[in-house]
């Protein structure tokens, strides 16, 4: 991938030039009553400023309450409702990113702070690029994030400390 080259200026980038996700997984005694999450990001920013001399820096905004509930199929409005109450209450905050675009080992990387309240994390999130289409991947943590993953009474049913952020983007507007 150490062909993408992004043209010099400013970019924004949002829900209509891809996706973001997150997938989370449940634990505990009684985990087979629970639901492994895949949760899509309706609402958010990110914006890129490639300029003369600089790296490639980047910005990314999520407001706490742009979290829907894709998947798994089969759980119903109600469920859903909940599941978004219960994220808006446990994350306290809205997530930024702020970092920069680097190559890496012939391809490219994000690296920056995932920050969300007075929690941060350092991030790296390789990337690959298809054509027009640049996709990540990257497994974070509550813990590192000052998060208290989500548990039922008596934590019979609890998330995992991990997730995985995902997503894709068409940037054919940002290459040079």
């Amino acid at each position: 991938m150490s062909e993408l080259s992004i043209s010099k200026g400013k970019f924004e980038l949002g829900p209509e030039d891809g996706w973001l996700h997150l997938n989370t997984w449940k634990q505990g005694l009684l985990s087979r009553l629970g639901h492994d999450l895949l949760l899509s990001m309706e609402d958010f920013s990110i914006h890129i400023e490639h300029a003369d001399g600089s790296g490639i820096r980047v910005e990314v905004k999520i407001p706490k309450d742009a979290f829907s509930v894709l998947g798994p199929d089969g759980l119903s409005a109600k469920d859903k409702t909940e599941i978004q109450s219960n994220i808006k209450k446990h994350l306290g905050g809205d997530l930024a990113f702020s970092g920069e675009m680097k190559p890496s080992g012939g391809g490219w990387q994000v690296e920056g702070r995932l920050r969300l309240g007075a929690g941060s994390a350092a991030v790296k999130i390789p990337l690959t690029q298809k054509g027009t289409s640049v996709s990540g991947k990257v497994r974070l943590s509550h813990a590192a994030l000052g998060i208290k993953p989500f548990k039922a009474p008596l934590g019979l049913i609890q998330l995992k400390d991990e997730v995985d952020l995902s997503f894709q983007f068409d940037i054919a507007a940002l290459l040079a």
